[in-house]
């Protein structure tokens, strides 16, 4: 039996020249409708993670902390209600079974959840915002990275339209395939940068 889905790796320029984005944002990035914490996470809040995944889930996100990647979390009355990963360095994803390179002025953003209480909230536009101005100030990222599904591509880029960070472009395609119950994953870059 073979079994296959479809990814696409983008990539954005937070200032690509012009830094409108930025000085739009420089207050903080942007506000959600709900008032929440926002905080950048360590290996402490594992306890708080833990309310939103799984085992398996936790295991990742310790390998995570080890390797050097940032969670960027939203918290409200001390629960968190949202995450965000990022990766400053080489990322290998478990789930896609491949390492996806980061390159000094890059960073890829992966793995975000929102608890279904808190959606369609702008928690996640706002994070995001928060998450570019850190990247960009505190990393010196000029670029950040991301992947969706193939079907989700066109609401991820409108997401990123209304977050005006400016063109988003793909960068690779993604497959990950399952074979005789074994998953493995390909990229294909499309355009050497």
């Amino acid at each position: 039996m073979y079994t296959r889905q479809d990814f696409i790796l983008s990539v954005a320029s937070i200032d690509d020249g012009k830094p409108i984005w930025l000085e739009k944002h420089k207050s903080g990035g942007l506000a959600s409708d709900i008032n929440v914490a926002f905080r950048i996470g360590g290996l402490e809040d594992l306890g708080l993670l833990s309310e939103l995944v799984n085992e398996k889930k936790l295991q990742n996100m310790r390998i995570w902390f080890q390797d050097g990647h940032r969670v960027y979390m939203a918290i409200d009355g001390g629960k968190p209600v949202y995450y965000e990963w990022v990766a400053f360095e080489n990322f290998y994803d478990p789930f896609l079974g491949l390492t996806i390179p980061v390159k000094e002025d890059e960073c890829l953003a992966f793995d975000a959840y929102t608890h279904p209480d808190y959606r369609f909230k702008n928690i996640l536009r706002s994070v995001s915002s928060k998450i570019i101005l850190d990247c960009y100030h505190n990393k010196k990222r000029r670029k950040i990275m991301s992947y969706v599904t193939s079907e989700r591509w066109p609401l991820f880029q409108r997401f990123y339209r209304i977050t005006g960070l400016g063109i988003v472009r793909p960068k690779a395609n993604i497959s990950r395939i399952r074979i005789l119950g074994i998953w493995t994953g390909k990229m294909t870059n499309l355009k050497d940068e």
